[in-house]
């Protein structure tokens, strides 16, 4: 009986919020009711970054959220570059943008559509917005918008590496704010929502955890766990799987949609796996849509296997692999996304 109340409770919320993202005379909240967002990714190789940012800016003109910045931990400026296009296309240029400055050297890439500023129409123009000469160091936008934000109030959405993570934890006082990164996570995070660890089988292994090993583990040791880390693990989205012609379908409708050309573009044979996407949902819908497990903390071993500790002094914990029904309906409201939010430029 539990488990039923459970799962209606969560159906009932989904369709909530997916009407509330579609009703024209909803009331936005006010600017202190929104939840206040940083969004760090490893955009250009997987279309799950696409997707979950997507859903996120479906979010934040519904008036749920504001993004306060887009930090890219891969390396390279073009895939900077490349958020910068998606974020023209939803109308968000003014979100700024850091980039890594350290991480991992030469990650797997699946899809390398990091450029798709150079994508052009059938007459020789570009099609997205031509992105800026530089951005600012990843690390730095962290400590800036952190800095001045309000005590306890700003949601990280972590969907790649941990390098700029773990970069901000170990930043010292400087010009932006005389406090620590340590000092300046503790004081201005909510929590963070990590898409990482899993705790079943899985067909895959967690590559971000894996691939920027040695970051993972000095951010797990530094991350102060008063502070909640909230895991969306992989088997959550595992079976999430969107295949390409799904997708074409689904933006049938749209034009120079930066999704729809990178699938048009790309031989994508296999069905990508939506694992992003769940961060972003409870971070901005809450855990309620989720079944997840007790509270506690996280450690991380030197294979980069993530472990779970039960513990009710802290407030951490991980999304559970949802039944047959939830799974159907989060597909819908992830394909219903793509198919009704902002189709044209």
């Amino acid at each position: 009986m539990k488990k039923l109340l459970s799962y209606i409770i969560a159906t009932t919320i989904v369709l909530l919020f997916s009407a509330c993202c579609n009703e024209e005379t909803t009331t936005p909240p006010t600017a202190k009711e929104k939840d206040r967002i940083i969004f760090d990714t490893d955009i250009a190789s997987s279309t799950d970054d696409l997707v979950a940012l997507h859903m996120l800016y479906e979010a934040v003109d519904a008036g749920k959220c504001d993004v306060l910045g887009i930090v890219v931990d891969r390396l390279g400026k073009k895939c900077a570059d490349a958020t910068y296009a998606v974020n023209a296309f939803y109308g968000h240029t003014e979100v700024p943008i850091g980039l890594a400055k350290v991480g991992v050297e030469n990650p797997q890439v699946f899809y390398d559509y990091s450029n798709l500023p150079d994508f052009k129409d059938a007459n020789g123009k570009f099609i997205f917005q031509r992105p800026p000469s530089s951005y600012e160091d990843g690390c730095k936008l962290y400590r800036r918008l952190l800095a001045s934000s309000p005590d306890n109030s700003v949601k990280i959405i972590g969907l790649g590496f941990v390098n700029v993570l773990d970069e901000l934890l170990k930043s010292p006082a400087d010009d932006i704010s005389p406090l620590s990164g340590l000092e300046l996570v503790k004081k201005k995070v909510e929590g963070l929502y990590l898409m990482g660890g899993t705790f079943v089988k899985v067909e895959e292994p967690d590559y971000n955890l894996l691939a920027a090993l040695a970051y993972s583990i000095s951010f797990f040791k530094l991350w102060p766990r008063e502070v909640p880390m909230y895991l969306s693990t992989m088997e959550v989205g595992q079976d999430f799987l969107y295949n390409r012609q799904q997708m074409l379908d689904d933006l049938s409708a749209a034009s120079n949609h930066p999704i729809k050309e990178v699938y048009q573009r790309f031989d994508i044979i296999d069905a990508q796996r939506m694992w992003d996407v769940f961060a972003v949902l409870e971070a901005v819908y809450g855990s309620e849509l989720f079944t997840v497990s007790e509270s506690g903390y996280f450690t991380i071993n030197d294979a980069g296997v993530v472990a779970f500790h039960a513990d009710n002094r802290y407030k951490s914990h991980y999304q559970k692999q949802g039944n047959d029904s939830w799974h159907a309906t989060m597909m819908e409201r992830m394909r219903h996304s793509i198919r009704t939010y902002h189709l044209h430029p």
